[in-house]
């Protein structure tokens, strides 16, 4: 039974590594050095406005007004990642693929584990900074691996 193929070409990589460098340059630059351009600042008015009511009175979150700097960022980021987790090998076979999978099911396995560890160690604000990092932990996690065992057993079978 033949299956479809849904991997992006080899061709979609170099672009995509170059969209994932800008995103992350982006990114760290508007998390560690506050870099938001003017004409990416927008005004959303009172759609973004509401008030929820605690104990301690009411609490109004939002002010309608954003720069989209991070959150531009975060997309490209988010979209070459997924790009570059579904661009082929140049040589695609069935192990390719075998690999890919175990790579994904290590990748979820070592998130959620990571994801334990952390509900522990880190609260409030550091607590919200690792959750955002746990956005693009999947991803990165199963490039990493994926790359690795495609590296590894090629450099097995080449000393055989």
């Amino acid at each position: 039974m033949k299956y479809p193929n849904f991997l992006l070409s080899t061709a979609f990589k170099l672009p995509l590594l170059a969209l994932l460098l800008f995103s992350t340059i982006l990114g760290l630059s508007n998390l560690f050095g506050d870099y938001q351009p003017e004409f990416l600042n927008v005004n959303f008015g009172p759609l973004t406005r509401f008030t929820v009511g605690s104990p301690h009175g009411d609490i109004t979150l939002g002010n309608g007004q954003n720069n989209l700097t991070d959150e531009l960022a975060a997309f490209f980021m988010l979209i070459s990642l997924l790009g570059l987790m579904f661009c082929a090998e140049r040589q695609e076979d069935e192990f390719i693929g075998r690999l890919r999978l175990n790579a994904m099911y290590w990748a979820m396995t070592a998130n959620i584990i990571l994801l334990c560890i952390v509900l522990f160690i880190f609260y409030d604000v550091a607590f919200f900074l690792v959750m955002v990092a746990n956005i693009f932990s999947v991803p990165v996690l199963f490039l990493m691996r994926f790359h690795w065992t495609l590296i590894r057993t090629k450099s097995i079978s080449y000393e055989e």
